[in-house]
């Protein structure tokens, strides 16, 4: 219930920036909805990495802000947004007021081909998630993305039913879709219904 309050109150803080600073837009509730949760997920990933490296840091007793090299699988041919960005850059975001560390970002496979990463998979006989194997998905992600096709998300819901009706009760109670063009009502309705599901095709993120 905390999570579902915050994402909310996140939201409604977006539209007030949105209202106060005319230069930011948000067209509607759905999008705020949609920006916050991205959001929020991106912090919760970040937030730990912070604690632990600041924490690290401490432990060695540097007199001088410690080096980090942040190592990411980011791809240039997974999005337009993932192709602009440099193979290696510093991290100001990770690197904060650079009093305890100062953090650059790598990413080692930024020029990588998708044929050659399952390739390498392969070549060292490593396990493959079952988002890939069983249920087809050509990424793996959140369970239920927001970026994801319609015909990516009736699979999911599929595999996922439990939380795939928690959104669709969310959507009914606050009155607002998961997505502006796509409601998960309609998802699970597709995915209880059976039948053939589309080709899925990638997303951008």
């Amino acid at each position: 219930m905390k999570l579902i309050v915050r994402w909310l109150l996140l939201a409604s803080s977006l539209l007030l920036v949105a209202y106060l600073y005319p230069g930011v837009t948000v067209t509607s509730f759905g999008s705020a909805m949609i920006a916050a949760l991205v959001i929020g997920v991106f912090n919760t990933l970040l937030r730990p990495l912070l604690v632990l490296l600041t924490r690290l840091v401490a432990e060695l007793g540097l007199s001088r802000p410690a080096r980090v090299l942040s190592c990411m699988g980011l791809r240039a041919a997974e999005s337009p947004a993932r192709s602009k960005l440099v193979p290696f850059a510093p991290d100001e975001r990770a690197t904060g007021g650079g009093r305890r560390r100062v953090v650059d970002r790598w990413l080692p496979i930024f020029a990588w081909r998708e044929d050659e990463v399952w390739a390498r998979i392969h070549a060292a006989g490593l396990p493959i998630h079952d988002a890939y194997v069983v249920h087809g998905m050509p990424r793996l992600s959140c369970a239920l993305c927001v970026f994801a096709s319609r015909a990516a998300l009736v699979k999911a819901a599929r595999a996922n039913p439990d939380l795939a009706a928690r959104y669709a009760a969310l959507e009914a109670r606050t009155g607002h879709r998961f997505r502006k063009d796509l409601a998960i009502a309609a998802v699970v309705a597709e995915a209880e219904a059976g039948g053939e599901v589309g080709p899925i095709e990638g997303w951008a993120a």
